[in-house]
């Protein structure tokens, strides 16, 4: 049985953080561990994010989407305005809850895709012609 958990690596030269889900993990825990996981990096609002959810076997009720945003944009105060998320997963649920993820994360570019390496290709793509932050 997979342990329940919640990774988040921060490559600080790149400036993207790396959240991983692992398990059946409960939203209140998503919420709580990625704020305190966040406020950790020192101007975090300045990177992109990949949250990879292909291990993740819980659900994010809306009403917990909800608070993580509300949580996000009093830590990132707009402060990440075009920033880039991209969510790596195949199942169909975050998929169709797209619209409204994009909603509670309003100044950040959030897409969806299969695999890793589409998702990081996509956020490289979305910098080219930027000046490192």
């Amino acid at each position: 049985m997979t342990r329940s958990r919640i990774t988040l690596t921060a490559d600080k030269e790149a400036r993207i953080v790396f959240i991983r889900y692992i398990g059946d993990v409960d939203g209140q825990t998503i919420t709580e561990t990625s704020i305190s996981q966040f406020s950790d990096i020192e101007q975090v609002w300045a990177y992109d994010a990949i949250f990879d959810l292909r291990r993740f076997d819980g659900v994010l009720l809306s009403s917990e989407l909800q608070e993580l945003g509300d949580r996000w944009r009093a830590l990132a105060n707009g402060r990440d305005a075009g920033r880039r998320s991209a969510i790596i997963t195949s199942d169909p649920f975050p998929m169709a809850r797209l619209p409204a993820t994009r909603a509670q994360f309003p100044g950040r570019v959030i897409d969806i895709f299969s695999t890793f390496d589409e998702g990081l290709e996509w956020i490289k793509s979305g910098r080219s012609g930027q000046t490192a932050v």
